[in-house]
């Protein structure tokens, strides 16, 4: 048998062939596998969206894919993006509404038995006593001579030349309280009323007395009395209250200080400090006053519905002896500014004990130096930003009847309780007092809740969290038609297209 055998072709390991002409063994190949691999993810992806057009809740893309003309199909197009508009805009407004932080308020009155009687603080319309005068200073002795002099009426023991009151505010205030602060607070509570020689009567349903009052210093007012009533058990009316009777020693006021003769009350929340020179209100001398009272409970929201700030759980008590309150901040942040500023402690620490390493500091009235860096910083704004509204406020609505107190009988029997206190000399003094001026030494409360139901004003957000889903999830069906379910589908797509597009490109890579 006779094999032809043809010489074989020249091969290049180039990829040339002997003409010249090169000659493509992988790229054409590789290109066309690129080409499938794009065509298949295009493929796979529209597969992916075609099969969610066809089974998803959203009623808008399931017409857009059903459709079968051309108009149709636009027509649910149009229709699909105006009601997305339409949601955009519903959506945005329901977010404002609700980053808003609107609030509503709600009322509701409850009957409480347990109710807690507010704490008491009385305060006499005079800080110094007459007799006490000489136990002052030059600067409040000298003003008080002054004045007299000028109507007509000056003291045995007036001076020509008054050097202690040069260089002083020529206004009472300031010279009277200047000449205070220059007072230690012992002093100041030995020339000012004290509570042994006030008191005539402190009852109630089971009893009241001295050891239930603790004095609490007030540069205006110099000494105040605060009753306790925690230990106090109450009835609502007339007879279930508290009856306190004081004699008040006009004897003893100085008028040169204080025009107004009286005798102020504070009812403040327990353990809270009092603040006399702007809360409280004034009882007359010579009248017996029933207090009504109601307690009106408001409770705010913090942050970011208001500015208040929840201090049920602070340690203000454990720290100062007081709860709370905005005006008990501002008092101590302007007394600490002035240990920490000008070395000196100011009379708000004759009620509150003094921190750690000032125990030692002098007044900031002991001399002109520390008491004009004192006001200066008084004067500034001090960082007091912490100082806010507590969330939690218990107001005491009160109504005052009156009516002349006590009767000539009663007053001869007022009247040989409290000569049992004084000089003989005193006591006849106010013997030959009409019966008028007599009466005006005595003073009446009862302090009573006038029922046990309390009004309760509580503030709710206007729109709370689960407010605003159901408007946001309400919005969206009604536009759109999507649901909790549609959401899931949508999750769904992504990420199938998601695996889709991993999938390919990881078989690309592979080629």
């Amino acid at each position: 048998m006779k094999i032809d055998v043809q010489p074989a072709e020249p091969r290049s390991t180039l990829g040339f062939k002997p003409g010249g002409e090169m000659k493509s063994t992988k790229q054409e190949p590789r290109s066309e596998k690129k080409k499938a691999l794009v065509k298949e993810r295009d493929a796979t992806m529209l597969s992916v969206v075609s099969e969610f057009a066809d089974k998803t809740s959203l009623n808008g893309i399931l017409m857009i894919k059903t459709s079968n003309s051309f108009g149709a199909r636009f027509f649910w197009v149009v229709v699909f993006l105006a009601a997305v508009g339409a949601l955009t805009f519903h959506s945005y407004s329901i977010v404002v509404d609700y980053l808003s932080y609107q609030t509503t308020t709600s009322v509701q009155r409850t009957l409480d038995q347990n109710i807690q009687m507010p704490f008491i603080t009385i305060c006499l319309e005079n800080p110094i006593r007459q007799s006490k005068l000489n136990e002052t200073n030059s600067i409040i002795i000298e003003y008080i001579q002054r004045e007299q002099a000028k109507y007509g009426n000056p003291s045995s023991e007036s001076v020509v030349e008054y050097k202690a009151l040069e260089n002083i505010p020529n206004t009472t205030g300031d010279i009277v309280y200047y000449g205070l602060e220059h007072l230690s607070s012992e002093i100041r509570a030995k020339v000012g009323h004290q509570l042994e020689d006030i008191l005539v009567y402190c009852g109630g349903t089971n009893g009241c007395g001295q050891s239930n009052i603790t004095v609490f210093q007030n540069i205006y007012y110099g000494n105040c009395y605060t009753l306790d009533t925690t230990w106090f058990e109450i009835n609502d009316g007339t007879q279930g209250g508290i009856l306190l009777q004081f004699f008040l020693e006009i004897d003893e006021y100085i008028e040169e200080i204080r025009e107004s003769i009286g005798f102020k009350i504070i009812l403040h929340d327990p353990n809270s400090m009092p603040n006399p020179e702007f809360e409280g209100f004034q009882i007359l001398p010579g009248t017996q006053s029933n207090i009504a009272l109601r307690l009106l409970q408001t409770q705010y929201l913090p942050q970011p519905y208001g500015d208040c700030v929840d201090h049920s759980n602070s340690d203000y008590f454990e720290n100062y002896d007081y709860v709370y309150t905005e005006t008990f901040c501002m008092a101590l942040c302007s007394a600490r500014n002035a240990l920490e500023k000008c070395h000196c402690k100011t009379t708000f620490y004759d009620n509150v004990d003094l921190p750690e390493g000032f125990e030692t500091v002098d007044y900031c009235g002991d001399n002109d130096e520390l008491y004009q860096c004192w006001k200066k910083e008084d004067n500034s704004d001090p960082p007091c930003d912490e100082c806010q509204s507590d969330c939690s406020l218990n107001t005491y609505n009160y109504k005052i009847s009156s009516s002349i107190w006590p009767n000539s009988k009663a007053l001869k029997g007022y009247l040989d309780q409290v000569c049992g206190k004084m000089s003989a000399d005193r006591c006849a003094r106010l013997r030959n007092q009409s019966e008028s001026e007599l009466r005006e030494n005595f003073v009446s409360a009862n302090i009573f809740y006038e029922s046990f139901y309390v009004d309760s004003f509580t503030t709710d957000p206007a729109v709370t969290l689960t407010d605003f889903l159901c408007n946001f999830g309400g919005c969206i069906g009604l536009w759109i038609g999507l649901s909790i379910i549609s959401v899931f589908e949508v999750v769904q797509l992504v990420t199938e297209l998601f695996l889709a597009f991993c999938r390919i490109c990881l078989l690309s890579r592979q080629e």
